[in-house]
């Protein structure tokens, strides 16, 4: 299974949108990421964890070196990035908190950590 917790690509009006949920929770805002969306992450992780189905998420981070399309459309008209970084990491399930604000508080966390990363 593969989600996107924060939900959409990063662009001037999804940036927005995130920067406004940072000053309604008081948290601070991104400059290279969007603020993942915990409830469901939170929800897909119990139920998968509880069905036995899973026994690791792996956290993956992409980044773009120069321009980079926000869209299908400037891709295929030749939008791309001189280079593509990834970082991968595996965090067991059975490592990760059990309770909902805590799951919640450990994705917050990797997108903290992913701000750094892509920042560099």
């Amino acid at each position: 299974i593969l989600i996107f917790p924060e939900g959409t690509n990063l662009t001037p009006v999804t940036k927005e949108k995130s920067d406004e949920y940072a000053l309604q929770h008081n948290v601070k805002p991104y400059e290279y990421c969007l603020h993942p969306r915990t409830t469901g992450f939170t929800y897909l992780l119990n139920t998968l964890r509880d069905g036995e189905i899973i026994d690791a998420v792996d956290d993956i981070t992409v980044g773009y070196e120069g321009t980079y399309p926000l869209d299908e459309k400037e891709f295929f008209g030749g939008v791309i990035p001189k280079t593509v970084h990834f970082h991968c990491k595996r965090y067991r399930v059975s490592s990760l908190p059990n309770e909902n604000t805590e799951i919640g508080e450990w994705l917050q966390t990797r997108w903290n950590e992913k701000e750094v990363q892509l920042h560099k």
